[in-house]
Parts: C-alpha cells; sequence; structure tokens
C-alpha cells in the first residue's frame, strides 16, 4: 500500500504541468471558471460530457453497440440470456454489472443511452462483463468467483471505455464528423488525465493517512491535497464521503496504468485499429478464460512482458499535449 501511494505521488508530479496546460482552456471553454475559482462540483459538470450530448447521434441504441461488438467478435456466447442489459428509464439510476454466475449470467444496469457519458458507461460495464462471460467454466471457485482485488477488471472496462471514446471510434463507427470526432476524443483525453490523477490524490490521501492512523480523521489533509493535485477546491466535510471501501482507490489508480499498458501491448502487436482485428479479440478471450487466476499485477508481467507502471500512461499524456488543438467549439 505504502509503495502504491508512494508511486501515486510521483505520477502525480510527473503529470501536474501537462495536466494544468490542457485542462485551464477546456475549463474556461466550458464554465467560464478559473482553476482557481472552480470546485469539485465544477469538475463533476466538467467531467460528465452533457455540454457535448447535442453532438451525439439521435438514433444509437444499445442494441447498435452490441452488435458492433458481436461483428467484432466479442460477443459470441453460446446462450443470449448469458448477458443481459437492464436499461432504465432513470437517468440517474447507479451503473452496474453484476456477475451472478461466472460465466452464466451477467447482468448490467444503466440508465438510458442519451449522451457521450451514457456511452462510457455502456462500454465500461461491457468490458467488466466480457472479462466474466469469457472465463473457464472449468475453474476452481477460487479462481472465477473471488477476485484477488478489482484492478484487472477495471483494467478490462477501462480498456473498452476508451475504445468507444477514440476519435476512430466516434467517426468511423457513429459516423460523426470527423473534426467533431476529434474535438470529442480530446476532450476525453483531458477528462481521462482528469480522472487518473483524482484517483492518484486519493491514493496519496489515503495511504498517508492510514500510516499516520488518522483514516478517519482526515478531512483536512484531504481537502488541501485535493485541491492541491486537481485544482479544484474540495469540502473538508466531503472525505468520509469520498472514501471508498477495501482501497479500491487503489485498483482505479492501478486499472488507468493497466489499461494503457494493455493498450499499447495490443496496438503494438495488432496497430493502431487493434479492437478490429479478430486476431486481438482471441487474444482478450484467451486471456479472459483464466478468470481471476491473476492479480494485476501478475497478469501485466506474464502477458505483456512488462511490470505494471506508468510509462504507458504517461506516453499518452505526452503524445496528447503535442496534438492537442484546443480549438473547443460547443
Amino acid at each position: 500500500m505504502h509503495a502504491a501511494a508512494a508511486e501515486a505521488s510521483a505520477f502525480l508530479k510527473e503529470t501536474s504541468a501537462a495536466y494544468r496546460r490542457l485542462l485551464q482552456p477546456l475549463l474556461l471553454n466550458v464554465t467560464g471558471l478559473s482553476l482557481e475559482q472552480a470546485s469539485r462540483f465544477d469538475a463533476i459538470y466538467l467531467l460528465g460530457l452533457r455540454y457535448l450530448d447535442r453532438f451525439f447521434p439521435d438514433q444509437l441504441h444499445v442494441s447498435d453497440i452490441l452488435g458492433y461488438f458481436q461483428e467484432t467478435g466479442y460477443l459470441l456466447v453460446s446462450e443470449s440470456e448469458q448477458l443481459v442489459i437492464h436499461e432504465n428509464d432513470d437517468p440517474g439510476v447507479q451503473p452496474y454489472c453484476i456477475p451472478v454466475n461466472i460465466p452464466g449470467e451477467i447482468h448490467i444496469i444503466m440508465g438510458p443511452l442519451k449522451g457521450w457519458l451514457d456511452l462510457e458507461t455502456l462500454c465500461h460495464e461491457l468490458g467488466h462483463a466480457l472479462s466474466f462471460l469469457y472465463a473457464d467454466a472449468g475453474l476452481p471457485p477460487e479462481q472465477i468467483d473471488f477476485f484477488q482485488s478489482g484492478g484487472l477488471s477495471e483494467s478490462f472496462a477501462f480498456l473498452f471505455q476508451k475504445i468507444c471514446m477514440s476519435k476512430e471510434f466516434i467517426h468511423e463507427v457513429l459516423s460523426v464528423d470527423s473534426d467533431l470526432a476529434q474535438m470529442i476524443s480530446e476532450i476525453h483525453e483531458v477528462k481521462w488525465l482528469t480522472l487518473s490523477r483524482r484517483y492518484a490524490a486519493k491514493l496519496a490521501i489515503e495511504g498517508e493517512n492510514f500510516r499516520q492512523g488518522h483514516l478517519q480523521r482526515g478531512e483536512q489533509h484531504y481537502a488541501d491535497t485535493m485541491q492541491q493535485e486537481t485544482g479544484f477546491y474540495y469540502d473538508p466535510e466531503t472525505y468520509l464521503f469520498d472514501l471508498m471501501p477495501d482501497f479500491y482507490t487503489l485498483d482505479y489508480y492501478q486499472a488507468f496504468l493497466g489499461s494503457a499498458a494493455i493498450e499499447q501491448y495490443l496496438k503494438g502487436v495488432y496497430g493502431g485499429r487493434w479492437y478490429l482485428e479478430a486476431e486481438a479479440s482471441g487474444m482478450l478471450k484467451q486471456w479472459w478464460r483464466e478468470g481471476n487466476s491473476q492479480d494485476l499485477s501478475d497478469f501485466m508481467k506474464k502477458k505483456t512482458g512488462s511490470p505494471l507502471h506508468s510509462g504507458p500512461f504517461l506516453r499518452n499524456v505526452v503524445a496528447r499535449e503535442q496534438a492537442a488543438v484546443h480549438n473547443f467549439s460547443f
């Protein structure tokens, strides 16, 4: 835990300057606020992407997204009832993937597909669901029903979330204008960096408060550190509300790194549009067959030949900053 918290602190230092250069133009354009004026509630609005929903395809349905992944080889399961998606009319419903019986019965709970955040939600939960659907039913219970951590499953969820918000997917699959797809994808990259830094900061805070025995009394350290690292004002009273059980903050932070490393590996083997390649889907299915037999760190070493580290994610940040246009027109 302490080593991971130290790594998160180093990650924050390495991404600090790029984060502010990328975030501030977007925040000002969307909210009219400088980072010094903004609170976590402004961050919630910014990252929710609802200001982009007028560019969302009008007639896009969950079945369209499922059909796309079916065509590319990811949903070829033996029985249709293995994956059940419950699309609730309430946009405020908490999205969730529920593996009732791995691999036999997986449910996704979500609200209506009306905007970009909803698309992210669907593809994120699909990433979880697919990693469960293809697990080998013959595995012992400890390798199929019990999770060493959530990091590996979250990495696959983030991987599929990133697919659906890439410029290529938005333009080629959703038929959105190329320049508009570029802008939406670029904004999502800023969101991705913002979220990764939020969880890195939370991990550093929880590690320090745990080390000092202040886990239940860390309000001010939380508020000060979150503002320092994210730029947004955080009320100290929200500390316990923001505290995740079972150190799941660690799983989320490592999943940002893991998904970037898995994506880099797949791109290196199958090219930039790796998710269109049958061989890539075949490799993922083989990985998923192993269920929860490995945690994220062991998985990375065995499958990609490299330990889990921040390098691939940091390279993405550098590439995004070099390519950024900052021509946000809503």
